[in-house]
């Protein structure tokens, strides 16, 4: 198996391609690339978050390919209600070479009590974008 996780859930994620000028659903194999997070070998740090501490967000893509970037773009709805989004670029951590995926880390930093943190992984390689299938969150206690 390439990549860790659900094949289901990973196999599907929505491309733009800047080429097509579209968005299409399509199958992995198809794919320039395919990321992940929210899976025992790309999860949320810590994964209870309280207000003060750091959060970084473990991200899988397969395959390993020069020239990739990987973000993550967030939402944050605060407790009065408004909504800050921000988007934050994840480093390239390391290659699995067995499995041909690469590791990312994004750190998002520190959230308050209250915030209500939503967020999606993105990636891009050669013309191809793509993004988890899923979306994600965490309230702040």
């Amino acid at each position: 198996m390439p990549f860790a996780g659900s094949q289901s859930r990973l196999a599907t994620c929505l491309i733009s391609s800047a080429e097509e000028g579209r968005s299409q659903k399509t199958l992995g194999k198809n794919l320039l690339m395919v990321v992940w997070h929210n899976t025992p070998d790309a999860a949320r740090i810590p994964e209870v978050v309280e207000p003060g501490l750091r959060v970084s967000l473990w991200v899988g893509s397969f395959p390993i390919e020069s020239g990739q970037s990987v973000w993550v773009e967030l939402n944050i709805r605060k407790p009065d209600g408004t909504i800050v989004a921000k988007t934050q670029n994840a480093e390239w951590h390391s290659n699995d070479e067995g499995r041909h995926n690469s590791y990312w880390i994004a750190r998002t930093g520190m959230f308050e009590p209250g915030d209500r943190v939503e967020y999606t992984i993105h990636g891009k390689v050669r013309d191809q974008e793509v993004a988890d299938k899923d979306s994600y969150g965490f309230d702040v206690s």
